[in-house]
């Protein structure tokens, strides 16, 4: 716990106990100065775990919570204050691209959000109207289900227009190479199925559906020429095509997402055993994201045609995760990906 003000001695104070949980250091101690200005104790914390731990131990009046936080999220320890006390007041700081977050939030029935960066009168205020809601309580099941409604309505449309976005640039790369247009169109397919399979979240689905669109988005940077060469590239070529990934983490780095999209696009050529590139990860060190799209990416790869060369055929593409199942290819992946095509997955032409 990072501050514990009892400022009893100041008649002028709200007499109100705040928990105020906010990992970013500088954050906290500026909004913490703000609230014993106005309220007569103010604990704080550093993440969900401590946060949930003083108000175990303070039953705080009203809490006032980040989301996303390392060891334990905004969102569960909502979640445990809530089984404990379900009338205390909870109010959550976010900025406005976690919308999902949101909705998980105000579900738990978080009382009201503010927007990063907070403006603190206006939070001020919404304290304010909160604990003379609590005075005169009213059924307001109905005001939370519209919020809810509302933000999952922004949620989804939010989702529409940066998927938009992604299937405009990945039509952009179609006008260099449209072999590698279609392939990460066939990948984001053969992805989502697997991860379907692997009975991972919607939000998991969601991020592995973009990543893919974009995954090979570095080859832009690769001249066409050798994109698109009839034959087998040298040793350079070689090289060459391999720094699209970087590329890629270059290019999306610069995008403020709400999810790792330039580093799942930097992974998706590394390997189980460390044996890939370029940054030669391992195990569970690549993002899950990246481990499905490096076993998407060498299917569809192996069983279409190239410039160079036909299709190698679907057996032997399934054979080569197969054999190195564990070796080079998340052993869960490999086996989400066998049972989706022993379903009968197709590619879609």
């Amino acid at each position: 716990m990072n501050g514990n003000t009892d400022t009893s001695n100041r008649p002028e104070l709200i007499d109100v106990s705040v928990l105020y949980v906010e990992d970013d250091d500088k954050i906290r101690e500026g909004l913490m100065r703000f609230l014993t200005r106005r309220f007569k104790t103010v604990l704080t914390a550093m993440d969900g775990e401590e946060g949930l731990s003083v108000f175990i131990a303070k039953t705080p009046d009203i809490v006032i919570t980040d989301i996303k936080m390392p060891i334990m999220d905004g969102i569960e320890m909502i979640k445990n204050i809530k089984q404990r006390s379900p009338d205390t007041p909870v109010v959550i700081t976010t900025a406005f691209t976690d919308v999902s977050y949101m909705i998980k939030a105000i579900e738990l029935r978080a009382d009201a959000y503010v927007r990063k960066p907070i403006d603190k009168d206006d939070l001020f205020n919404l304290l304010n109207k909160i604990l003379i809601r609590r005075q005169t309580p009213t059924d307001d099941t109905s005001i939370i289900k519209r919020e809810v409604q509302l933000l999952r309505d922004r949620y989804e449309k939010m989702k529409r227009m940066l998927m938009g976005a992604v299937e405009a640039a990945s039509h952009a790369l179609a006008t260099i190479d449209h072999f590698t247009a279609d392939h990460q169109r066939r990948v984001a397919g053969l992805s989502e199925a697997i991860v379907a399979e692997m009975s991972l979240s919607e939000d998991i689905i969601f991020k592995i559906k973009i990543a893919a669109m974009l995954h090979d988005i570095g080859k832009m940077h690769v001249p066409a020429e050798i994109l698109t060469k009839p034959a087998g590239l040298t040793e350079i070529e070689r090289a060459v095509v391999k720094t699209h990934a970087m590329a890629g983490y270059e290019f999306l780095r610069k995008i403020d997402f709400t999810f790792p999209l330039a580093d799942i696009v930097l992974q998706h050529h590394e390997k189980y055993n460390g044996s890939g590139y370029p940054l030669g990860l391992n195990g569970s060190n690549i993002l899950v994201e990246a481990r499905v799209l490096n076993v998407a990416d060498v299917v569809e790869a192996m069983s279409s045609g190239r410039p160079y060369r036909p299709s190698l055929g679907l057996d032997m593409a399934l054979g080569e995760i197969s054999d190195r199942r564990g070796v080079l290819y998340d052993p869960d992946v490999v086996d989400a990906c066998l049972n989706v095509f022993g379903k009968d997955f197709k590619f879609q032409e």
